[in-house]
């Protein structure tokens, strides 16, 4: 999403657009290493509850299927897989609702 603004998410509104409501899983970003992850839903939850900066990510990772992005307290990224229908739907009602 270079050059578009930041969408932020409650963590609600991120479990929402889980591709799954049974599980859930991450690309984790750990310095220059990126490892994949499977998360119980309430693990998950757990996991964003304690990550700052909750965004819908930008295009590379959304178009691998993990638009959920959050930074985790030590500065790692992490992003969740997503359902992209949830997703898109999600944008385009937070784009028609004035600020």
């Amino acid at each position: 999403m270079s050059g578009q603004p930041k969408i932020f998410l409650t963590v609600d509104e991120a479990m929402d657009m889980f591709k799954s409501q049974q599980s859930a899983h991450s690309i984790n970003v750990i310095g220059h290493n990126i490892m994949g992850f499977e998360w119980s839903i309430s693990g998950a939850r757990e996991k964003l509850e304690t990550c700052t900066d909750l965004q819908i990510a930008g295009d590379t990772a959304r178009g691998m299927g993990h638009g959920i992005a959050a930074t985790e307290p030590d500065g790692d990224f992490i992003f969740f897989e997503h359902d992209e229908a949830a997703l898109t739907a999600f944008i385009a009602e937070r784009e028609s609702t004035p600020a």
